[in-house]
């Protein structure tokens, strides 16, 4: 699922170190599953006394499906046990996390 970041397919120690670096830490990590096979994900960490999205990706493939909002969703309802506000930062040459976001606010 990393590929699109540049990163190797088949790194699955250094995307083991990774995870576990981040649940150490606190984040938050909600993963979809579709017959067993992972098809997005969402992390989110708790800095300066807020929470953030750090990432949230869906395979191209499954995207168009409602996963991405579920996991935001997912996301949003866990951060609500401890605060009232979730935040993100996007960069605005990211157009389609642009448009997600967008359509997301929209419909809740």
């Amino acid at each position: 699922m990393r590929g699109k970041q540049g990163w190797k397919p088949h790194a699955e120690t250094e995307y083991r170190a990774e995870a576990t670096h981040y649940f150490k830490r606190g984040d938050i990590i909600f993963l979809a599953l579709e017959n067993g096979e992972a098809v997005g994900f969402i992390r989110v960490s708790s800095r300066d006394g807020s929470f953030w999205i750090e990432e949230l990706f869906v395979r191209p493939d499954f995207r168009g499906r409602g996963i991405g909002r579920a996991l935001a969703e997912r996301a949003e309802k866990e951060v609500l046990k401890w605060d009232s506000a979730l935040y993100l930062l996007i960069l605005p040459q990211d157009k389609d996390a642009i448009a997600f976001w967008k359509s997301s606010a929209t419909t809740r």
